[in-house]
């Protein structure tokens, strides 16, 4: 009798782990918006655009004692991008800062709100660019809110690996109660307010101007990315994590809106951006004027 309710216990305790399990997973599914980018032209684009003027900033950083080749043409696309638009862009340049190098973007992007001077907020990674010169950031988010049916105050592109995550290499966050609460909540997960590593990046050590982080998982607890998807499931109604064809695609060759080369060796890198500016810069004559790469 004894054998029989212990079979019947840990029969039990699985159908309910299974449950937890599914139950997990379809939350992380439902948060995915399966939104496509369709490369709407301009004459589409402008009926969408909202007629509120918003104050975007575009912002890219990185602490390198030399920076990747490739971020001279990335860094070249967005501030075209930004012109045509009529965006600030701002590139941040680290100089052998305290604070591991993954987790410099939600400094900066916090700093950026805390001024109060924009109304969205957009990181790019240096591997990152627009690529999509006829569609404005404005009728992106505004395509994503009306099919998702809400108004999210941070968004995402889905992660390569893992669809059910979001990947941190391009975010926007707009200068909203709740904007500003995510960014102070994932910031504070690494940094005090004196500037101090604590938390996550406790696990962090730099020695001879290299970072480490040892038994670390890649884009886990560690890394900003990990952090930011605990935060996800918390808020799932406050971030929308959209489809990769917004910001977080790695090919071209389903014309996303933004590209983001992730994974990639440097070599592969130069040579897509350079191809990707070469091509902008024929068609966009005034925005790439007086603007050289380098």
């Amino acid at each position: 009798m004894r054998l029989v309710y212990l079979i019947l216990l840990v029969l039990l305790l699985f159908t309910y782990m299974a449950i937890m399990y599914t139950t997990v997973i379809m939350k992380k599914k439902k948060r995915i918006q399966k939104i496509k980018h369709t490369g709407i032209t301009t004459s589409t684009t402008n009926q969408n655009i909202s007629t509120t003027s918003l104050r975007v900033l575009v912002i890219q950083d990185g602490d390198y004692i030399k920076f990747p080749k490739f971020s001279s043409y990335t860094t070249a696309i967005n501030t075209a991008y930004c012109r045509k638009w009529g965006y600030n862009y701002k590139f941040k340049e680290h100089k052998n800062s305290n604070i591991p190098p993954y987790w410099l973007k939600v400094l900066d992007v916090q700093e950026a709100l805390k001024s109060n001077q924009y109304d969205i907020v957009v990181y790019v990674d240096l591997d990152a660019c627009f690529l999509d010169f006829n569609m404005s950031l404005e009728t992106v988010i505004n395509r994503i809110d009306t099919d998702s049916g809400r108004i999210s105050d941070m968004y995402f592109g889905e992660d390569s690996a893992d669809e059910t995550l979001a990947n941190t290499g391009v975010f926007l966050v707009r200068n909203t109660p709740l904007g500003v609460i995510l960014m102070d909540t994932w910031k504070s997960m690494c940094i005090n307010d004196k500037g101090e590593r604590q938390n996550a990046c406790s696990a962090w050590d730099k020695v001879k101007s290299k970072w480490t982080c040892k038994h670390c998982e890649w884009a886990g607890r560690e890394y900003e990315q990990g952090t930011m998807n605990n935060l996800v499931d918390l808020f799932p109604d406050n971030i929308a994590v959209v489809d990769r064809s917004f910001f977080s695609s790695a090919t071209r060759s389903n014309k996303p809106y933004m590209i983001h080369a992730m994974g990639t060796t440097p070599e592969i890198r130069l040579k897509t951006f350079k191809e990707i500016y070469e091509e902008l810069r024929t068609e966009f004559k005034t925005e790439f004027k007086t603007l050289n790469k380098g």
